[in-house]
């Protein structure tokens, strides 16, 4: 389990440097566009704290300072988190007011920093950099526990809450059917980025209580970072990839059958009292459900045409009462 988790995470880490390079191209065709550059920060943000954690260790004896490197990837994190914020505010509109929250949560950004960094060199590691269990990789994969770990953790929790508000608000007033599936996908993301917060808290307890379960909580806290940030990942960039892989036509099918399968019910009831109105034969059984599945967009029209012809032959014998608009209780 925990083999495949940290393979998990190697496959998301390149692919989140394929979709850094990939926004990073767009942006030097376009440098002036607000949510682009937000968007390419959060993304190499977070690929560079990816990349990161595998070489800790090494880091670490290159810098001299045992967890620096540590600190060094949760505080990429944070900008990361901040820069998606960004994007979702950009994304909403680029007047003074949003440029205005914007300044604040950067202000809540390098406040928190400049907390982490304090607590840092404050509370240096117990353990020396010298140590087997440093040496040896063992320490990096015990339970971390340390006052700066917390305020990270807070701001982070913090940040996700506010990515899945902006997120779930932008959803609203997205149009094209990528745009709102990928916010979907960044709203889960963010909620997996809290199960991380609450399992880092909780792997640190554990750690502390029951040390042997230190593996098993920490391939926990692996899996759902790792989870977080790849439907992050997917969803900030499918709006832009979507296309070129025919995803938004293959929404615009689904969307169809969806559309004929809603409008199938009034149909049929128009169909049981003129029958003579229907077009073509009833979609019955696997053949009929292939019959919409090959050609959605036909039978989402012919359904249409057939309710509003039965509308129209049946509106001199309805009751003005069954057209009249609902009485308020």
């Amino acid at each position: 389990m925990i083999s495949l988790v940290r393979d998990l995470m190697i496959g998301v880490t390149l692919t989140c440097w394929v979709m850094s390079l990939y926004k990073l191209r767009d942006l030097a065709r376009n440098p002036r566009y607000r949510p682009l550059r937000a968007l390419c920060l959060a993304l190499v943000g977070i690929t560079v704290s990816l990349t990161i954690q595998p070489f800790m260790p090494a880091l670490d004896r290159a810098l001299g300072v045992l967890d620096l490197a540590r600190l060094l990837s949760n505080c990429l994190t944070l900008v990361s988190a901040t820069a998606a914020q960004a994007f979702l505010l950009h994304m909403t509109g680029d007047d003074e007011r949003t440029r205005r929250r914007v300044r604040r949560r950067t202000v809540a950004l390098l406040v928190s920093i400049a907390a982490i960094a304090v607590l840092f060199a404050l509370t240096p590691a117990r353990t020396a950099l010298d140590d087997p269990r440093v040496a040896s990789g063992r320490y990096y994969g015990d339970p971390f526990d340390a006052p700066f770990l917390y305020v990270y953790l807070a701001y982070l929790g913090w940040s996700m809450t506010q990515v899945v508000a902006l997120a779930r608000r932008y959803v609203r007033q997205a149009g094209r059917p990528l745009l709102r599936l990928g916010l979907r996908l960044i709203v889960a993301g963010a909620a997996w980025g809290l199960v991380y917060v609450l399992g880092k808290l909780t792997a640190v307890a554990v750690g502390a209580l029951w040390p042997g379960s230190a593996l098993a909580s920490d391939a926990v806290v692996v899996f759902s970072f790792t989870v977080s940030i790849l439907l992050i990942l997917i969803g900030s960039t499918l709006p832009s990839w979507g296309p070129l892989v025919g995803l938004d036509r293959l929404g615009a099918r689904l969307g169809a059958v969806v559309d004929h399968h809603r409008l199938r019910p009034l149909q049929a009831a128009v169909h049981r009292v003129l029958p003579e109105i229907a077009l073509l034969p009833e979609p019955r059984g696997a053949a009929g459900l292939l019959a919409v599945l090959r050609d959605p967009y036909l039978r989402r029209v012919r359904a249409t045409v057939e309710i509003l012809d039965g509308y129209a032959t049946l509106r001199p014998w309805m009751s003005p009462r069954c057209c009249a608009p609902p009485r308020r209780p």
